[in-house]
């Protein structure tokens, strides 16, 4: 069935009843046909629980402050006593027949993180199966949920809306819709909380839009939508004076594919809240510039992506002439990132890609970014993150005095778990590594300081293998800054020094800086000592009297002279640390840096790193760290003084 709608398309009078008639005229599955032309539309126009197609043979421009709404009725709902998290089925006493269309409402919770920005889902499926109060879906709800009902979607519809379609002013609303193809222009003014298109609780779509000069909190907003491909371009979208506005809102979007293209968006890009399963692809340009424009500071303009609470994304970005962030991750478990091209503003602030809190299990590939930022890539994480990768960067911050990968780590508690594997940074500190417990591996990069020292690290837990630090020097801007007990430093090229301190000097051990070809390697606090490796090998003025040595390391002379020797070799292992014997229920404290508590035991010395009163039984451990009743004991070397003996005589 086909209806015309006959109304004034000069936009001169409302014919929102004229819609409304034409609309309850359509039987389901009918047509509403709209002759080319300018329809003023000043009330909502309810269009529910019938299948339906919106068509025009030209532009059709709806103006007006009203509202067409799409939507079907829904039983009350009904307790669930059993959800299977990440499958298919579902327990429940309402009565539902295979084929029916059911919305599932929940509490969303997540093991990972506290879920505070979109909690509440609706989650629409089809019912392929009934066993009892068995449901079987045909799709996964891919969220744990609490709090769970379910309710039966009525009189399910499609819908389909032709191109051509033009809601300049006018609102369009589409609620619980089962499938269909929806083409669109959104432009005009929606006011601060309105949205160009709003798309809610809808399945197995298709939706081609362009917003533009629209002004409105969100151009496009969808919720608890899933199965679905949209792809969209916007202009000039957002509120004028910022408010947290972003051109794309999304929440509880599960198994999606979003093609997204923004153009100079007043305040942000895209905002996705609760996602799973969803592959993004993004080109940006202009985000921000609104405001540096025209001097507007008001508003949240900080992030032009934003990605929380979200688990097992495909991101491939495409960036330019960002202000501030381009792509922020907060609470996100599972990315796959590809930021082909990110490049921000002079003077811009925080990072050009920040990843924060319990975000983990995070790869990023081929990045290329050219930004002005405080931090190229910020990690701030306030709990655990486990397993973030960033492979082959290609990285140049050009704000003086900033860095290029900055880990940051604000509780002691937890750990910060990044590799970084090949590729180039160059910015004024290329790597900043935060204090506590954070457990960073480098491997295969160029670094090239501007500034300060390549790597600077305070985490207790640094591996570095080959690794090439340029713009540094013997003094003052070094190749790496070491100051875990863990370290391991490798294959690095440089004319800067390895600079060691804090718990790395505390407990140094050379098998843990090898085949190192820079200036030296610089113990803190034992100024008069120094190991040079610019060739390859270990040269020290005079023998050790300090650190722990094994037997069978050699040290060439760094100044030899005729008369003398070539070098000295270990030929008894052990540790120059003063140290007392140990003691059973006795406290032991950690004093004020440079200073140590060294405790012998069992053929072996041990650091004090957690204050504590010892047990009745004494350490024993020969490598790692051990509880003693609630004093932690980290192995340090075998006990006794090293003793080494020159070999090598030098012709006089």
């Amino acid at each position: 069935m086909r209806i015309e709608v006959v109304a004034d398309s000069t936009g001169g009078t409302d014919v929102s009843i004229i819609i409304q008639n034409a609309v309850n005229q359509l039987t389901n599955g009918g047509t509403l046909f709209f002759p080319r032309g300018k329809y003023r539309v000043g009330r909502t126009v309810s269009i529910k629980n019938k299948n339906i197609s919106l068509f025009c043979d030209g532009d059709v421009e709806f103006i007006g402050p009203g509202a067409f709404v799409l939507d079907s009725d829904i039983s009350p709902p009904s307790p669930v006593s059993l959800i299977e998290y990440s499958g298919t089925s579902i327990t429940t006493p309402l009565i539902i027949a295979a084929g029916d269309y059911v919305e599932i409402a929940g509490t969303i919770v997540h093991p990972n993180y506290t879920v505070t920005r979109y909690s509440t889902l609706r989650f629409v499926a089809r019912v392929v199966s009934v066993q009892g109060e068995v449901l079987t879906l045909d799709r996964q709800i891919q969220y744990q949920l609490t709090n769970v009902t379910i309710s039966k979607i009525l009189l399910p519809y499609r819908a389909n809306i032709s191109e051509g379609f033009h809601f300049a002013q006018t609102n369009l609303v589409i609620n619980r819709c089962i499938g269909g193809d929806f083409h669109l222009i959104c432009s005009g003014t929606r006011g601060p909380n309105g949205s160009g298109v709003s798309i809610n609780s809808t399945i197995d779509f298709r939706l081609y839009a362009k917003a533009t000069d629209l002004r409105a909190m969100f151009g496009i907003s969808m919720n608890d939508c899933n199965n679905f491909f949209i792809r969209f371009m916007c202009t000039r979208v957002g509120l004028s004076d910022g408010s947290g506005t972003r051109a794309f809102r999304g929440n509880g979007l599960q198994s999606g594919k979003i093609d997204a293209s923004f153009t100079s968006s007043l305040a942000g890009d895209m905002t996705v809240y609760g996602g799973r399963n969803l592959q993004i692809e993004i080109q940006s340009i202009g985000n921000g510039k609104y405001y540096r424009d025209n001097r507007i500071i008001s508003g949240n303009r900080s992030e032009a992506v934003h990605f929380s609470e979200c688990d097992q994304l495909d991101v491939t970005a495409y960036m330019d002439h960002v202000d501030d962030q381009a792509l922020e991750f907060l609470n996100v478990v599972g990315a796959t990132v590809y930021p082909k091209r990110i490049a921000t503003l002079d003077n811009s602030s925080e990072g050009a890609i920040v990843i924060k809190e319990a975000s983990s299990n995070i790869n990023i590939y081929d990045a290329v970014i050219r930004c002005y930022n405080d931090y190229g890539i910020k990690i701030e994480c306030f709990r655990r993150a486990n397993n973030i990768s960033i492979h082959n960067l290609d990285l140049v911050n050009l704000k003086s005095g900033k860095a290029g990968v900055h880990i940051r780590d604000s509780v002691v508690e937890y750990d910060v778990k990044l590799r970084l594997l090949g590729g180039y940074i160059q910015a004024s500190m290329p790597v900043v590594i935060n204090p506590l417990h954070n457990d960073i591996h480098i491997k295969g990069l160029t670094l090239a300081t501007t500034a300060f020292h390549a790597v600077q690290s305070q985490g207790d837990y640094l591996i570095v293998d080959s690794l090439i630090a340029l713009g540094c020097n013997d003094t003052i801007v070094r190749a790496i800054i070491s100051s875990g007990p863990n370290d391991q430093i490798s294959n690095v090229v440089s004319n800067g020094a390895i600079y060691v301190r804090d718990g790395s000097r505390l407990s140094f051990n050379l098998r843990r800086y090898t085949h190192n070809r820079v200036s030296r390697i610089f113990l803190d606090q034992d100024a008069s000592f120094s190991i040079y490796t610019e060739k390859g090998s270990y040269k020290t003025i005079g023998s050790p009297t300090n650190h722990v040595w094994e037997r069978g390391w050699i040290l060439e002379e760094q100044n030899p002279s005729a008369g003398g020797k070539i070098g000295r070799v270990c030929v008894s292992s052990g540790t120059f640390y003063p140290s007392s014997s140990w003691a059973a229920n006795t406290a032991y404290s950690i004093p004020p840096y440079p200073q140590a508590t060294y405790i012998n035991a069992n053929g072996s010395v041990y650091r004090c790193i957690s204050a504590g009163i010892s047990g009745t039984v004494a350490p024993s451990h020969t490598s790692g760290i051990s509880i003693d009743g609630t004093v932690a004991w980290e192995y340090v070397g075998p006990f006794g003084i090293p003793i080494f003996k020159a070999f090598g005589a030098i012709d006089s």
